[in-house]
């Protein structure tokens, strides 16, 4: 827990971007076929729902 709101707020901002970096990364590696494209939608509904 940090005590000043300013570092809270530049702490959370990082976390996110280096969860979307990951995310970013782990897109970036798969391949173009209709298995792995079923595999980033299975990915995105399991991340976000």
């Amino acid at each position: 827990m940090v005590s000043q709101p300013r570092a809270a707020t530049v702490m959370g901002l990082m976390e996110e971007a280096r969860l979307a970096r990951l995310r970013g990364f782990k897109v970036a590696k798969q391949n173009g076929s209709v298995k792995t494209a079923f595999g980033r939608v299975r990915d995105f509904i399991v991340g976000n729902f």
